[in-house]
């Protein structure tokens, strides 16, 4: 029963996190360097991915 937990629990950490909108968003003007543009378009949105994408690319 401990090696069938250990392999579940093992593939479900294998499995990539999973971004949403916001984040793409974020990536996208952090890497480009348009940290004001990407201020503008995270600001219409209200989920909380782009909240925090919102504060970290006022950070940057």
């Amino acid at each position: 029963m401990l090696r069938l937990t250990t392999v579940i629990m093992a593939a479900l950490l294998s499995f990539p996190a999973v971004a949403g909108e916001g984040a793409d968003i974020t990536l996208r003007h952090l890497y480009a360097g348009t940290s004001e543009a990407g201020i503008g378009e995270l600001d219409a949105r209200a989920d909380a991915e782009a909240r925090f994408g919102k504060g970290l690319l006022q950070f940057t």
